[in-house]
C-alpha cells in the first residue's frame, strides 16, 4: 500500500474515532445538564405546591384536599399555590401523618396506606412546627417538549459529527497529498540518479522540513554530479600524465633494443627523469589518499617562523631570479613559535610558491607574507600573474581539478598539489583559501595555530 493511502486511511480512522467520541461525550453532557435542569425546575415547582398545600391545610385541614390538588391554579380561590396544570405528566400524592393517601392526581390510591420511602421524591408538609403530611411523587418522566428537545440535540450532534467527519476527510486528503507528492518526487529523483541521470533535480515547493530535505537532496545530487565530472577529468588527466613518460620510456627502450640509439649518459638521464616523474605522481596519489583518509602521520615540533620561512625560500629566490621574477619575503621579527610538522608545512609553501612561479610571466612579482592574527599565523603567497577565472576559483582545491588553461600547459601537474596542500593545512588545525581577479593576480592564504 502506498504512503498516501496509508496516511489517508489513518487520518480517516482518527477522524471517525474523534468524531464518535466527541459526539458521545457532547450528547451525554447535554443530557446530563438538561436532566439536572428539569429536576431542579421540578423540585422548585413541588416546593411551590407544598407551600400552597401548607396554606390550604392551615385553613381547612385535609378536607377536600383532592379537589384542591386537581383544581387548576387560575380557578383556585385566592390564587393560592401551583395547580395540577403544571404537573400534567407526573403523579403526585399527598399522604397524611398516618400514611393514608388523602390526594392522588391519578386517583388510584385514595384512602390507601402508602410508605413514602417507596417513591423517588418526598417533601414534608410542616405546619406550626409539626409534620402533618408528606407530598410524594413517582419517578420523573420527560414530557413531549423535553423529548423533542433531546431529539433535536441528538440530531444536531449527529449532523455536526457528520460535517466534522467530512471536513476531516477532505483536509486529510489535502494534507496527504502535500506530504506524499514531495516524497514521491524524491523517490523519482533517487531512481533517476541511481540510473545515472545526475543532472536531475527535485522541485522544491515548500520551506518546511520536506523542502529542506529536497534542497539537501539537490545539493547531494550536485555534489555527485561534480564529483563524477572530477572523476572523469581525473581519469583523463592521469591517462595524460602517465601516457607521456611511458611513451618516452617505451620509445627510448625500443630504440635501445633496436640499436637506433646508443646507451649514452644522456639517454639514461632522460629515462631516469621520466621514471622520477612517474614516481612523483604515484607518491602524490599515495599522500593524497593518506590525507583524505585522516591517516597522515605528523611529526610536530616547535618551530621559529623567522628561520623556517627564510630557509625554505632561499632556493626559490634563485629560481625566481632565473626566470626574471621578483621575490620578497615580508614578515615581522617577533613572530611566536608554532607547533608544526616542518616538512609538511614546507611542502605546502613550496607548492604554493611553485604554483605562483608557474603562472607568473617574466617581469612579474611574487611575495610571501607572514603575519600574526590573534592565535594563529597567516601565511600568504601573492603574485601579479593572469589570475584565476571566477568559475574555476571555487574548485581549485578539489583533487584532480585543473582549469581549461592549465590543461593545455605542459608540466602543469595532475591537479593534486593544491588538494594535498589543503589536506596538510587542515591536518594542522588551520584552513586555506584563495582570492583572485583575472588580470590582477592571485593570493593564496593559509593559517596555522601558534603555541599558546
Amino acid at each position: 500500500m502506498k504512503l498516501g493511502a496509508k496516511l489517508t486511511i489513518t487520518l480517516a480512522v482518527i477522524a471517525v474515532i474523534a468524531t464518535i467520541v466527541t459526539t458521545i461525550l457532547a450528547t451525554r453532557a447535554v443530557h446530563s445538564s438538561f436532566d439536572l435542569y428539569v429536576q431542579r425546575n421540578y423540585r422548585y415547582r413541588l416546593e411551590q405546591l407544598r407551600d400552597a398545600v401548607i396554606s390550604y391545610y392551615a385553613r381547612n385541614g385535609w378536607t377536600d384536599i383532592q379537589s384542591f390538588l386537581l383544581t387548576p391554579v387560575g380557578k383556585r380561590r385566592g390564587g393560592i399555590g401551583a395547580g395540577i396544570g403544571r404537573f400534567s405528566n407526573e403523579r403526585i400524592l399527598i399522604i397524611d401523618a398516618q400514611g393514608r393517601v388523602v390526594a392522588d392526581t391519578w386517583q388510584a390510591d385514595l384512602g390507601q396506606t402508602l410508605n413514602p420511602g417507596d417513591k423517588n421524591y418526598t417533601l414534608p408538609v410542616i405546619v406550626n412546627g409539626q409534620q402533618v403530611g408528606t407530598i410524594v411523587t413517582e419517578k420523573l418522566r420527560h414530557g413531549l417538549l423535553e423529548e423533542e428537545f433531546i431529539r433535536s440535540v441528538n440530531k444536531a450532534n449527529l449532523t455536526a459529527g457528520g460535517i466534522a467527519l467530512a471536513l476531516a476527510f477532505i483536509l486529510g486528503l489535502i494534507i496527504t497529498r502535500q506530504l506524499s507528492t514531495p516524497l514521491a518526487n524524491l523517490a523519482t529523483a533517487a531512481r533517476r540518479i541511481s540510473s545515472g541521470d545526475l543532472a536531475y533535480r527535485v522541485p522544491v515547493t515548500s520551506s518546511d522540513e520536506i523542502g529542506d530535505l529536497a534542497r539537501s537532496f539537490n545539493q547531494m545530487a550536485g555534489n555527485l554530479e561534480r564529483n563524477e565530472k572530477l572523476r572523469r577529468n581525473m581519469i583523463a588527466d592521469l591517462a595524460h600524465e602517465l601516457r607521456t613518460p611511458l611513451a618516452i620510456l617505451r620509445g627510448n627502450l625500443e630504440s635501445l633494443q633496436e640499436g637506433v640509439i646508443e646507451p649514452s649518459t644522456e639517454v639514461i638521464v632522460s629515462l631516469h627523469d621520466e621514471v622520477l616523474r612517474l614516481s612523483r605522481l604515484v607518491a602524490d596519489l599515495q599522500e593524497l589518499a593518506l590525507v583524505e583518509a585522516g591517516e597522515l602521520k605528523l611529526r610536530l615540533a616547535p618551530v621559529s617562523p623567522g628561520d623556517f620561512f627564510k630557509k625554505i625560500t632561499q632556493g626559490f629566490r634563485l629560481e625566481a631570479a632565473a626566470r626574471g621574477l621578483g621575490f620578497e619575503l615580508k614578515m615581522p621579527a617577533d613572530l611566536p613559535q608554532v607547533r608544526i610538522d616542518p616538512d609538511r608545512i614546507a611542502q605546502v609553501v613550496h607548492n604554493l610558491l611553485l604554483n605562483a612561479l608557474r603562472h607568473t610571466p617574466p617581469g612579474g612579482f611574487i611575495a610571501l607574507k607572514v603575519r600574526r592574527l590573534e592565535n594563529h599565523l597567516e601565511v600568504s603567497v601573492v603574485d601579479n600573474g593572469p589570475g584565476i577565472p571566477a568559475e574555476d576559483l571555487p574548485h581549485i582545491f578539489d583533487r584532480f581539478y585543473r582549469s581549461k588553461a592549465a590543461r593545455h600547459q605542459n608540466g602543469s601537474g595532475a591537479g593534486l598539489g593544491l588538494a594535498i596542500a589543503k589536506g596538510l593545512v587542515e591536518a594542522h588545525g588551520g584552513r586555506i583559501w584563495a582570492e583572485s581577479k583575472e588580470g590582477e593576480g592571485s593570493k593564496f592564504t593559509f593559517t596555522i595555530p601558534v603555541i599558546a
